[in-house]
C-alpha cells in the first residue's frame, strides 16, 4: 500500500469513527442526494439506509427522494416498493434531525433543498469539494465513485470491534454504484477499487443480473442515442459535440439522461467531447464535459461548473453560453498542439457555431467604438459579458 493510500486509509477510519458517534447521537436522519441523481446516488443513498437500519436499533429514516423519477430498473435494483420507506419529515422531526448527503458537495445540487433544516450536516462525496457548509464531511475525489467510499467504510466496521453487519444486499447496491461511477471500468480507478470490488463479490452478488439490469435499454432509449449520434458535430482540433433539446427527450419519452454523453466516446481522433441537454424540470440546460488526455476540471470551473480531471459537467442559462465553452474547448486543444487532427471535412461541421463564431467577430468590432460598446453594455448585454472569457 502507498503513501496516498495509507493516508485516505488514516482519514477514512477518522471519519468513521466520528461518523458512528454522530448516527448513535441522533433518533431521526434524513438522507439526500443530487438532482438527477444516477446510479451511484441511489447506490449511496440505499445502502447507507439500510446499513444504519441493519446496525442501529430505534432509527427513524427519511431519504429526500422523488420515487416517481426513479426509473424501472433503478426501482428494481434498489427494491423499491412505494410506501415501505419514508420519502420526508414533518417539520419537527426534520429540524432534529441529522442530515447525510452522499454524491454531491454543492449544497445547490441538494434534491429537495430540505438539507438546510437540519440540525446537523454529514456530507461524503468523491467530487472535488465546492462548499463548506456541513459539521462532518468525508469528500476525496481519488475515490472512483460515492459508493466506493462507502464500501470501504463498511468493510472498515465490520472488522472493528463493532463488526457491524454488511449484508450482500448492501453490497449489490455498492456494486452497481462503482461500475456505473467508474464507466464499466474505464475512468477513475485504483487497486483499492478491485480491492472493494473483490470484497463485494464475496458476499455472493449476482454480478451478471446487476450488469444486466443496468445495460438493458428500451428501444425508446436506443433511438434517441441514434439521434444524439446523428447530431455530432465537430471541430478539425479533436472536439466533438452534440446539442439534445427538450423536445427530443419528450419524443422518446427519456427521463434519465446522464448516459447519453457515452455515445460522444471513442471516436478517432477526438480528444475532448461535450454534450448539452435541456431539461425544462429546473429551466437549464446541463452540460457533460469528457477527456481523453487534457485536464478539464479547471475549464469547468471557469464557467461555473466543476468536476473531475477527465470528467466534469457545468449548467447553462442558454446554448450561447454552451458555445462559448465550446470555442473556449476548441482553442485549449489548439494550444496543446491538437490542431487538424479531425478528418471529418464537412461531415459534422457545426453551421451554428460557425454563425455565432462569425457574430462574435463583429461584435468585438464593434465595441472597439466607445459609441457602440456604451451601447452594449447599457443593454445588458449577456453576449459581450460572457465572451470575456473566451
Amino acid at each position: 500500500m502507498g503513501r496516498a493510500e495509507l493516508i485516505n486509509r488514516r482519514l477514512i477510519k477518522d471519519f468513521g469513527e466520528k461518523f458512528l458517534h454522530k448516527i448513535d447521537e441522533y433518533e431521526y436522519i434524513s438522507i439526500f442526494l443530487h438532482i438527477k441523481p444516477d446510479y451511484d446516488a441511489y447506490a449511496s443513498l440505499f445502502s447507507l439506509y439500510y446499513w444504519i437500519n441493519i446496525n442501529f436499533k430505534n432509527k427513524i429514516i427519511a431519504l429526500w427522494i422523488y420515487p416517481e423519477e426513479m426509473s424501472k430498473n433503478e426501482k428494481y435494483l434498489f427494491n423499491w416498493k412505494d410506501g415501505e420507506i419514508l420519502t420526508e419529515f414533518p417539520e419537527k422531526e426534520l429540524k432534529e434531525s441529522l442530515g447525510i448527503i452522499v454524491d454531491t458537495p454543492n449544497q445547490e445540487r441538494v434534491l429537495t433543498q430540505k438539507h438546510y433544516f437540519c440540525n446537523e450536516l454529514i456530507i461524503i462525496d468523491h467530487h472535488p469539494k465546492m462548499d463548506a457548509f456541513a459539521q462532518l464531511e468525508f469528500i476525496n475525489h481519488s475515490y472512483s465513485s460515492t459508493a466506493e467510499i462507502l464500501g470501504e467504510l463498511f468493510l472498515i466496521f465490520e472488522k472493528s470491534e463493532k463488526k457491524l453487519n454488511f449484508d450482500p444486499r448492501i453490497a449489490r447496491y455498492l456494486y452497481a454504484g462503482v461500475i456505473t461511477d467508474s464507466n464499466f471500468f474505464k475512468d477513475h480507478l485504483t487497486p483499492q477499487t478491485f480491492y472493494v470490488l473483490w470484497k463485494f463479490l464475496e458476499k455472493g452478488i449476482n454480478r451478471k443480473e446487476i450488469n444486466s439490469v443496468i445495460s438493458e435499454n428500451s428501444l425508446n432509449k436506443k433511438l434517441f442515442d441514434q439521434e444524439i449520434v446523428r447530431n455530432i458535430r465537430v471541430t478539425p482540433n479533436g472536439l466533438a459535440f452534440s446539442i439534445v433539446k427538450a423536445s427530443l427527450l419528450k419524443k422518446y419519452e427519456i427521463q434519465d439522461y446522464l448516459s447519453a454523453i457515452t455515445n460522444l466516446e471513442g471516436i478517432e481522433g477526438i480528444q475532448i467531447w461535450a454534450i448539452l441537454i435541456q431539461d425544462e424540470s429546473f429551466d437549464r440546460w446541463k452540460c457533460s464535459i469528457r477527456s481523453k488526455e487534457l485536464a478539464i476540471d479547471s475549464i469547468a470551473k471557469l464557467f461555473k461548473g466543476g468536476g473531475h480531471k477527465k470528467s466534469a459537467s457545468v449548467l447553462f442559462k442558454t446554448r450561447i453560453d454552451f458555445l462559448n465553452l465550446v470555442i473556449f474547448l476548441d482553442k485549449y486543444l489548439v494550444k496543446f498542439g491538437y490542431t487538424n487532427i479531425s478528418n471529418y471535412r464537412n461531415f459534422g461541421k457545426s453551421k451554428f457555431l460557425n454563425l455565432y463564431k462569425f457574430f462574435l467577430v463583429i461584435i468585438k468590432v464593434l465595441v472597439k467604438s466607445d459609441k457602440w460598446r456604451a451601447k452594449i453594455e447599457s443593454r445588458g448585454c449577456y453576449i459581450w459579458n460572457s465572451t470575456q472569457v473566451i
